[in-house]
């Protein structure tokens, strides 16, 4: 099953959203959601997904990747600079 993430402002209509969602994916795909991998939570503290950490307003990078960007870039930047000496 892949990833989705839903957002609203009611705690309630995402419970029932929830609910229909397990219904249609078992009824016609025969798919469960799985149980540990479900939360509801207020998105003042963001949703970790796909790299991200999403808010309600914005999307940020998450930290660990822009450290792994980082190196990445300086690791290109030193090999450049060896191709200018040869």
């Amino acid at each position: 099953m892949d990833d989705f993430v839903l957002m609203d402002v009611s705690r309630d209509r995402l419970q029932q959203a929830k609910v229909k969602i397990a219904a249609f994916l078992k009824e016609n795909l025969e798919l469960n959601l799985h149980p540990k991998k479900q939360t509801v939570s207020p998105l003042k503290y963001g949703v970790d997904f796909l790299g991200f950490k999403i808010f309600s307003t914005r999307r940020l990078l998450r930290k660990e990747n822009v450290k792994r960007f980082r190196r990445r870039l300086k690791r290109m930047d030193c090999a450049c600079k060896v191709w200018e000496y040869v």
